[in-house]
């Protein structure tokens, strides 16, 4: 979901570790995060239904990295939907399909481009505005990305072929890691937003770093520390005042109130 302003916040309770650190123990990845940045480079092909395995290569190449490091990944994917998350998805659908009709109006214009091109190969400026319209092209593809059930099932399968484990949540993948976590069957979740912090998850690992091998940890012990400016803290903040804090200010199931930012919400929280 991604808890708006949530982790700038949080950053004076980061810490930068090296993943080493973590060398012998199991750390738990939401798989669906690892698809949709690896989709990116193969958005367009995606969209014109070409075979490709980009994200694939991606994605087992993270898991190599995680592997190299001494560390057992254990890959979750997203489930079944929830009710409860219906208009948020069918917001997105939309946001999709109007993405889509945009991307169609940038191919077009690409081709036209291409074609002028070929009758004038030697237009140094025609040259230029094909390669601009193509970026322009892979750019609108991206917003267009959906994460289906055979992407994922790809993904897993050439995941247990490194020896990863893998697993389908139930319904949400990151409810399912922040469980995993707080049972120690995981040691840390690496993730890239802020969905594992409002599940109270013990260790997060963000900002993954892949060639200086570090992430940015974040302990749920820490969070109470963080000031928020103007006498404001989450120092009397519980498991359950975090979770309805990150539900005010907005997520998949329930829309902020307009013009409600995070630490209005922080100090209206403290009231009660």
């Amino acid at each position: 979901m991604g808890i708006s302003e949530l982790l700038p916040l949080l950053k004076p309770a980061l810490k930068e570790v090296r993943l080493s650190e973590f060398r012998g123990k199991r750390v738990g990845v939401d798989g669906n995060v690892w698809i949709f940045r690896g989709a990116y480079s193969c958005a367009l092909d995606l969209h014109l239904n070409v075979h490709t395995s980009s994200y694939i290569g991606y994605c087992c190449s993270l898991a190599r990295m995680l592997l190299e490091n001494g560390i057992h990944p254990v890959v979750v994917f997203d489930g079944y939907s929830l009710a409860a998350k219906d208009g948020t998805s069918h917001k997105r659908a939309e946001q999709r399909r109007e993405a889509t009709a945009e991307l169609e109006l940038q191919m077009e214009n690409w081709r036209e481009l291409q074609m002028r091109h070929e009758a004038q190969p030697h237009n140094n400026q025609l040259q230029h505005e094909v390669g601009a319209a193509r970026a322009r092209t892979e750019h609108a593809a991206q917003r267009t990305i959906k994460v289906t059930a055979q992407m994922v099932e790809r993904v897993m399968s050439a995941l247990r072929g490194l020896g990863v484990d893998v697993m389908r949540a139930p319904y949400e993948a990151d409810a399912q890691l922040a469980y995993l976590a707080k049972r120690r069957s995981v040691a840390a979740v690496l993730t890239e937003d802020s969905d594992l912090v409002a599940h109270a998850c013990p260790c997060v690992l963000l900002k993954l770093d892949r060639h200086a091998g570090t992430v940015q940890r974040l302990l749920w012990e820490d969070v109470p520390t963080v000031s928020a400016g103007n006498g404001l803290s989450l120092k009397n903040f519980d498991q359950t005042m975090f979770l309805e804090l990150c539900i005010l200010v907005g997520c998949d199931y329930l829309e902020s109130p307009k013009r409600l930012g995070l630490k209005t919400a922080i100090k209206l929280m403290a009231k009660f």
